[in-house]
Formats: C-alpha cells, sequence, structure tokens
C-alpha cells in the first residue's frame, strides 16, 4: 500500500503538530518540515516578533509563501508538514492542502491543550496576555470554534492526541493515508 507523498497535520496550537509529525517522519523515513521553524529560520525573528513588529497579516503572509516551497520542494520519501495553528485560516492555503496533500486534523479537549500551552514556554502571541487558566481555557474554546469551520474545510481526517497514545495517533495517520492515497490512485 503507498502512503500520500505530502502528510499535513493541522490543528489548535498545542495539540502536537510537531511532535507527531516528528515521530510521523521518522516512521515514515520521509523528510519533515514545521511551518513555524521555517518561517523563523528565514526571517531570523521569533514568531513573537514578527507578530510585534510586522503584524499577523504578514506572518500569514509568510506561512503561504513556506507551504508553496514546501510543496515545490523535491521530496522522493515524501514529507510529512506540520503547519501553524492559523495556516488553514486561508482559502489559499486550504486549496493547497486540499489539492496537494493527505491532511490530518490533530485534536484534542480544551482542558489537555491548557495543560499543555501552560507547561510549554513557547511565547504564543495570540494567548500572551492571557493571565490565568480560566481565561485560557475560554480563549481556547473561542478560538476552536472560530477556526472549526476552517480546518475541517481542510481537513481528510481527524485525529485525537489527549486520548490516543503516540503510537496510536501514528498508526491511525498511517493507515488512513493509505485509503486516501489508494482511493486517489484509482480515481
Amino acid at each position: 500500500m503507498a502512503t500520500p507523498q505530502n502528510i499535513a497535520l493541522i490543528g489548535y496550537m498545542g495539540v502536537g503538530k510537531s511532535t507527531v509529525g516528528r515521530a510521523l517522519s521518522h516512521k515514515l523515513h520521509c523528510g519533515f518540515f514545521d511551518t513555524d521553524d521555517i518561517i523563523v529560520q528565514e526571517t531570523g525573528k521569533s514568531i513573537e516578533k514578527i507578530f510585534d513588529k510586522d503584524g499577523e497579516a504578514y506572518f500569514r503572509k509568510k506561512e503561504t509563501e513556506v507551504l508553496k516551497e514546501i510543496l515545490k520542494a523535491p521530496a522522493e520519501n515524501g514529507r510529512v508538514i506540520a503547519c501553524g495553528g492559523g495556516l488553514p485560516l486561508s482559502k489559499e492555503n486550504q486549496k493547497l492542502l486540499k489539492d496537494s496533500c493527505f491532511t490530518v486534523e490533530l485534536i484534542c479537549s480544551d482542558e489537555v491543550l491548557a495543560e499543555r500551552i501552560e507547561a510549554d514556554d513557547t511565547v504564543r502571541p495570540l494567548l500572551e496576555k492571557i493571565s490565568s487558566h480560566e481565561e485560557l481555557l475560554k480563549e481556547i474554546s473561542k478560538m476552536k470554534m472560530t477556526r472549526r469551520f476552517y480546518y475541517e474545510s481542510a481537513a481528510d481526517i481527524k485525529v485525537e492526541t489527549d486520548i490516543l497514545d503516540m503510537d496510536d495517533v501514528i498508526d491511525s495517520i498511517m493507515l488512513f493515508g493509505e485509503m486516501w492515497q489508494n482511493r486517489r490512485d484509482r480515481m
């Protein structure tokens, strides 16, 4: 069975896109690309600084540019792409994902997301003004509701990262990815 050439991971911040992406690319022996990391490398600025100095619109434009670069680059053994949480908000990015990738939305509960975000020292510009756990939960819920349509428009499947362990998450992505690729090959 064939696996998809491009597997894109989308979802809310803290859901595990980078962690799952690295593990999945290792298991598939393919390239791994993290759009946020590439933007930081290319601009020489942290995401926080990009938001502060250049604005969110500039950052979203960079996400599209980076996604296009990744998809154009040669990838003999395929690639796994961990997309920034806001990347699917753009119709252009949704189309790129739908046309070129098997796209997996990673999901988990608001409580688990809040715990992961609080435990991580990564500065998250969209959450930097949050001062309590309760406020964080409210903001996560609000942002997830706002983004739900965009994620669902781009995703081929959803996989839960709070209920399944890492091996089950990867196995699910690989199984459904093979089914997706086989269906595409028959069309």
